[in-house]
C-alpha cells in the first residue's frame, strides 16, 4: 500500500476485479467479432478503460478527471 491509500483493502479489491472485467471483455469483443471496425475500436477502448483500473489498483487512490486539471 501506498504512503497515502484513498481506497481501503476492499476498494482495491473491487478495483482489480473491475480492471479484470474490462479486459477480458475488450479482449473477447475483439477476439470474437474480428471482422467488424467498430467491434475492434469498441475493444480497444474496454481494454484502455481496464488498464485505468489497473492504475487504480496499484496506486490506491481514486483518479481524478481530467488529469491535467489541479485543484
Amino acid at each position: 500500500m501506498t504512503a497515502h491509500s484513498d481506497l481501503g483493502w476492499g476498494g482495491r479489491w473491487v478495483a482489480a476485479i473491475l480492471a479484470a472485467v474490462w479486459i477480458v471483455s475488450g479482449a473477447a469483443v475483439i477476439v470474437l467479432v474480428h471482422r467488424r471496425w467498430l467491434a475492434i475500436v469498441l475493444g480497444l477502448i474496454a481494454i484502455a478503460y481496464g488498464l485505468v483500473w489497473v492504475e487504480v489498483t496499484r496506486t490506491g487512490r481514486q483518479l481524478r478527471w481530467p488529469r491535467w486539471r489541479r485543484r
